[in-house]
């Protein structure tokens, strides 16, 4: 309570609920509504869930008996699924980036113009950590 006091920081954060992750989602965020995020697995908190929350419980209207803070709702997802969309979205991805720029660099160290100058070098060592397979971290 201390530290929050000197932070300034909008969304009081909540205590962990085992096997979840947790996140507040804006009910007014257009490009990335509840609604989708929902579709992916998120639920909404209900006040009972988290003691000492009682004061966020939403009274009435669509969010009833959920905890919120202004226009944000705390959403809790399966940790199984957070981990899966956190692995593909921040692991498998970005490798797949990866291996396209190295498929275009390769093909443009083989490029030569009229003369048969090449048309690109590859300075440093930067391409060769694109090779270096890693593991999928654990988020």
């Amino acid at each position: 309570m201390f530290r929050s006091e000197w932070n300034q920081e909008a969304l009081p954060t909540p205590p962990d609920i085992p096997g979840y992750h947790l996140c507040w989602l804006s009910t007014t965020n257009a490009y990335d509504p509840i609604h989708k995020r929902m579709r992916l697995g998120y639920e909404p908190v209900k006040a009972e869930e988290l003691p000492g929350f009682e004061s966020f419980k939403v009274k009435s209207g669509e969010h009833s008996g959920f905890v919120a803070c202004n226009e944000m709702v705390l959403y809790k997802m399966p940790m199984e699924i957070y981990q899966e969309i956190m692995r593909e979205v921040h692991h498998y991805a970005p490798q797949e980036e990866a291996d396209k720029i190295r498929v275009q660099v390769e093909q443009l160290q083989g490029a030569r113009d009229s003369n048969g100058r090449r048309l690109a070098t590859v300075e440093g060592e930067g391409l060769g950590q694109l090779d270096s397979a890693t593991a999928a971290p654990v988020f």
